[in-house]
């Protein structure tokens, strides 16, 4: 009922044009560039261009940014730390107050002076009350193809939900895909028959190459709008004045993404690098990994799951051991029903502002070691195996920013070692309090607690340090 109200304030505040769908069969071939889980699907980036040219603003985009910046063409991509000038505009014009700082195509257009800017924020506003249409149903059929909205397990808790109604999150935050089914027609051409079926071959628009800056390879995969979710690579210092010692550490991942845009697979070619260098005591910690990663994401309505295969070579420069990995994690996440949620897949909202995030990551994997050097862990080592999990839980209050930007987490990483190796588990204990802005995550500031065995090395850790982390 809040959306629909909503909406209506916002259609009838503004002059507008008669109504003119954008989800039509004419549309499809514009429309449904993207591939999610082995299915043709709704470009976002195409979807708000197609709603701003029937709203006449094409000419209005250049400079559609938080800055205004005017450069003499249309940022028609959105990526990790931009909209496209197309989304920026329609995300924008669809919310209600209309703030100089919210000015849909920039601070350089004033929608109090420029009366066909304004007549174009209401046509936009109105195609936004035919995407609320489709939230309503979950589904527009027109002519053969169906549009079929998507919600992602991550929409569990109330709070989710709520996001996950309103049809400016087809856009951004709450990662809802709209789906583009082709029923078969038959068709008469000169007396024969035929049945058309879609096509599920991406274009080349709908190939992304994304850079990332994670600090665990098994985060390499998720999603730019779900990125303080990600390990965020560090750069940390502590000091033991008991022991005299001081540690500098250094941890990061960075990689590049290829597929098709928020598709089912991805390949993520990647460096991962870790420094730690303890002056006064012995314990040094530096290796170097590069690796492959394949993902595959899988999501229903009840069920879904994230999987990686990585592939890696490390080389420990501290100790002089040379390993290879090929390891598999696999995300769960399991649909509750309404009154709980989404169980590792979202935010469980228990009682009040509090909202709880279990995660699950399941691993396996299988290593070759080459070379021990002065590793004791390694010592004598060959073909070993590794089974476990990750187990963790974040913790925030949902009451706006600062407090809301905080956020506790606290896990355990354990696995089973089987094989030609001495170590029987590796087992690591951590924390963090971190604080990084909803509006800029890429950056932030965190207390950090880590105590156990490295998870490459495995040699012993136990650290209190505070970390710059990063995320990209």
């Amino acid at each position: 009922m809040r959306r629909s109200i909503a909406i209506a304030i916002l259609v009838g505040a503004f002059p507008v044009t008669a109504r003119a769908e954008t989800l039509t069969d004419a549309n499809r071939t514009q429309l449904c560039t993207r591939i999610y889980s082995g299915q043709a699907a709704v470009d976002q980036d195409a979807l708000a261009l197609l709603i701003v040219t029937k709203a006449g603003a094409t000419m209005l985009l250049d400079g559609a940014n938080s800055g205004g910046t005017r450069d003499g063409a249309i940022q028609l991509v959105s990526t990790s730390a931009s909209m496209s000038e197309p989304v920026y505009a329609v995300v924008n014009a669809g919310r209600i107050s209309p703030a100089a700082a919210n000015r849909p195509f920039g601070p350089n257009v004033d929608l109090g002076v420029n009366e066909a800017a304004a007549t174009a924020r209401g046509t936009i506003a109105q195609e936004l009350a035919e995407l609320a249409s489709l939230m309503d149903t979950n589904v527009h059929v027109s002519g053969s193809v169906t549009y079929r909205l998507v919600r992602p397990l991550t929409v569990g808790s109330r709070l989710a939900r709520a996001e996950a109604a309103n049809p400016l999150s087809l856009f951004v935050g709450a990662g809802l895909v709209i789906t583009c089914e082709t029923e078969p027609v038959t068709i008469a051409e000169g007396g024969t028959t035929v049945t058309p079926t879609p096509s599920l071959t991406p274009s080349s628009s709908s190939i992304a190459l994304q850079p990332v800056l994670r600090g665990s390879v098994k985060d390499l995969a998720i999603a730019s709008n779900d990125l303080k979710d990600a390990e965020a690579a560090t750069i940390a210092f502590s000091e033991d004045r008991i022991a005299q010692t001081t540690t500098f550490e250094l941890d990061a991942v960075a990689g590049l993404r290829i597929g098709p845009k928020s598709g089912a697979f991805e390949l993520i070619p990647y460096l991962s690098y870790e420094r730690k260098a303890i002056t006064g005591d012995e314990g040094d910690i530096e290796t170097l990994s590069p690796g492959l990663v394949a993902a595959w994401h899988y999501r229903t309505p009840e069920f879904g799951f994230d999987a990686r295969m990585e592939g890696s070579f490390i080389d420990d420069m501290e100790q002089g051991s040379h390993q290879g990995k090929i390891r598999l994690y696999v995300d769960p996440a399991i649909w509750l029903g309404r009154e709980v949620g989404t169980l590792f897949g979202g935010n469980l909202q228990v009682f009040g502002p509090l909202l709880l995030r279990p995660k699950l990551t399941l691993i396996a994997d299988a290593s070759k070691v080459w070379r021990a050097g002065t590793s004791e862990e390694l010592a004598d080592a060959d073909d070993y195996w590794g089974f476990g999990g990750d187990l963790s839980l974040r913790a925030r209050l949902n009451m706006g920013s600062p407090i809301s930007d905080f956020v506790l987490t606290g896990g355990v990483r354990h696995l089973e070692l089987r094989g030609d190796i001495g170590l029987r588990h590796a087992r690591r204990w951590y924390s963090s309090l971190e604080f990084a802005p909803d509006t800029f995550p890429f950056l932030g500031l965190a207390l950090e607690f880590n105590d156990g065995r490295n998870d490459d090395t495995f040699q012993r850790e136990d650290t209190y340090s505070l970390a710059l982390r990063l995320r990209y």
